[in-house]
C-alpha cells in the first residue's frame, strides 16, 4: 500500500513539473491539461538524441561511400580519355571539401526529415504524440541552462485547439528540416557543379576546358602570354607555368594535385616545346614579395625532371619576348 501511495505521489508530481515546463513555455492555459497528460511517445527526446548520433554514422558512411564512388568513376573515365591518341590530360577535379560537407549535413537531416512525414499529423486526445512528449520535457541543455525555451510568439498568442496546436508546431518544425535538407543540398551541388573545371584535355594544339553541361576551347595559338615561375611555398616547390588567354588563365600546375610531379613536368614541357615555336611571350610570375625563382623549388623540380633536369627547367622556366 505504501508502495502504491508513493507511486501515485510521484506521477501527481511528474503530471505537475509537466505542466510548470509547459507553462514556462509560454503555451497557452487552454491546451496545457490536454498536453500534460497525453500518453507519453515512443519517440521522446531520448529517442532523438539516439537518432541524432546515428545520423551522424549514417552521414559519415554514406558521404564517404558516394565520394569513394565517384572518385572511382572519374579515375575510370580520365584513364579512358588518357588513352587516346594525341591527347594530352591536365587536370581533373575531385569533389571539393564544403561539398561534402554540406551533403553530410543533407544526410544528417534527412533520418529527421522522414520522420517528421509520419509524425506531422497528432492522432486524436489521449494518443501519444511525440509533440507533447518534447514540450512537457526538458532537453538535455535547458536542464544545463536551467532555462526553458518557450515557443514561438505566434503559437503562444494563438487560440487553437490542442491538436490544432501540435499540427501547426509540427508543420513549423518539418519546414525547418525541409529547409536544412534542401538549402546544403542544392549549395554544396552549386559549389561543385560550378565552382571547378572536371578536366582539361589537349588535342591538336587545343585545350578543351569540360564544366557540368558545357566545353569551352582555348587554342594554343589564342595564347597572349605565358607566365612563369618557380614558388616556394612551405619547403616544397610550386612550379608555376600559366596560360593567359583573353578571358581566363589556365594554370597546368594545378594538374599537380592529380598527376606525379615528373608526370606534370613531362606534359608541360610538352605544351612548351610547342608554344616556343609559335613564338609565344614568356614572363616572369611575380607574386607580392615572393621569391619568382626559389632556390630549393628550382632544385625539386630538376630532380623531377630526371636526366639533366636542370638544364629542362632552366628553359621551360625562361622567359622571351616572343614574336606576338
Amino acid at each position: 500500500m505504501n508502495k502504491d501511495l508513493s507511486s501515485q505521489g510521484s506521477a501527481a508530481e511528474g503530471l505537475e513539473l509537466r505542466r510548470e515546463i509547459l507553462r514556462a513555455r509560454l503555451i497557452p492555459e487552454a491546451i496545457i491539461e490536454k498536453l500534460a497528460t497525453r500518453r507519453e511517445s515512443f519517440f521522446n527526446r531520448k529517442a532523438s538524441v539516439v537518432l541524432a548520433f546515428s545520423s551522424i554514422v549514417l552521414a559519415t558512411i554514406a558521404v564517404v561511400v558516394i565520394v569513394s564512388i565517384y572518385s572511382r568513376a572519374l579515375k575510370t573515365y580520365i584513364a579512358v580519355l588518357e588513352n587516346r591518341p594525341d591527347t594530352i590530360l591536365f587536370h581533373y577535379s575531385e569533389i571539393q571539401g564544403f561539398s561534402v560537407l554540406a551533403l553530410m549535413l543533407s544526410v544528417f537531416v534527412l533520418p529527421f526529415w522522414i520522420i517528421n512525414i509520419f509524425l506531422i499529423k497528432p492522432k486524436p486526445y489521449p494518443a501519444p504524440d511525440s509533440t507533447a512528449s518534447a514540450l512537457r520535457t526538458m532537453s538535455g541543455l535547458e536542464k544545463k541552462e536551467m532555462a526553458v525555451r518557450p515557443i514561438p510568439k505566434r503559437l503562444r498568442e494563438s487560440s487553437l485547439s490542442e491538436e490544432a496546436f501540435i499540427w501547426t508546431y509540427n508543420v513549423r518544425v518539418f519546414r525547418f528540416f525541409t529547409l536544412m535538407l534542401v538549402i546544403p543540398l542544392c549549395i554544396g551541388s552549386l559549389i561543385f557543379v560550378l565552382g571547378k573545371d572536371y578536366y582539361w584535355l589537349l588535342k591538336s594544339d587545343v585545350f578543351s576546358v569540360h564544366r557540368f553541361g558545357s566545353v569551352k576551347s582555348y587554342s594554343l595559338n589564342d595564347v597572349k602570354y605565358v607566365s612563369v615561375g618557380c614558388n616556394e611555398v612551405k619547403g616544397q616547390g610550386d612550379l608555376v607555368y600559366s596560360l593567359h588567354f583573353k578571358d581566363r588563365a589556365l594554370s597546368l600546375s594545378e594538374g599537380g594535385d592529380n598527376l606525379k610531379a615528373s608526370q606534370l613536368f613531362d606534359r608541360i614541357a610538352t605544351i612548351d616545346l610547342k608554344l616556343r615555336a609559335k613564338g609565344t611571350r614568356f614572363v616572369r610570375w611575380r607574386w607580392l614579395v615572393q621569391n619568382p625563382m626559389a632556390p630549393k623549388c628550382l632544385e625539386y623540380w630538376a630532380e623531377q625532371a630526371g636526366q639533366e633536369g636542370e638544364e629542362k627547367v632552366s628553359k621551360i622556366l625562361s622567359v622571351s619576348s616572343g614574336r606576338r
